[in-house]
């Protein structure tokens, strides 16, 4: 999968969920081509978990997802939004565009700890060849803030609107 394919993603979760829903459960398994074309366009998977939403504003407070991709206010139980869904996608970006995970505690208080700091590191090794565009891709989604994390809009181009 190529960072260009990564990059639509945002637009898969705007297209395939309504405006008022989260999907709460992004990962790679839930990624699918919709054909075996090597041009196909991907298609979300598994909506078991994926939540409406009443209002702009309502937030959820139950932990939904796996770990290694929920945003750090998912793993608190501190209420949650739209912006999860934003996290996890700069995780899955991480993920496959150098094949490991940008947070690998193996405890929930290490993994909350460690997501919550947002440290993230691109190892030379891994990420030489990887462009500034992609790396920056993923650290406005990796935000510990979900008031500073890119919104679905913001990574179809329009910088201007944050929210």
């Amino acid at each position: 999968m190529s960072f260009t394919e990564v990059k639509s993603l945002p637009f898969h979760v705007t297209a395939s969920t309504r405006s008022s829903s989260l999907f709460t459960d992004l990962k790679p398994e839930n990624l699918l081509y919709q054909t075996k074309n090597p041009d196909s366009d991907l298609v979300l998977a598994d909506f078991g978990i994926a939540k409406m939403l009443d209002t702009k504003d309502e937030v959820l407070t139950t932990m939904a997802g796996a770990f290694g991709y929920a945003a750090p206010e998912v793993m608190l139980k501190k209420g949650h939004g739209k912006p999860v869904d934003m996290w996890s996608m700069g995780v899955i970006t991480y993920t496959l565009l150098c094949g490991y995970s940008p947070f690998r505690s193996e405890n929930l208080q290490d993994l909350i700890d460690e997501c919550s700091s947002a440290n993230v590191v691109f190892h030379e090794r891994y990420w030489r060849d990887v462009s500034s565009d992609a790396k920056d891709f993923i650290l406005h989604l990796l935000r510990p803030d979900p008031d500073d994390r890119w919104s679905s809009s913001v990574c179809f181009g329009d910088r201007g609107k944050q929210r």
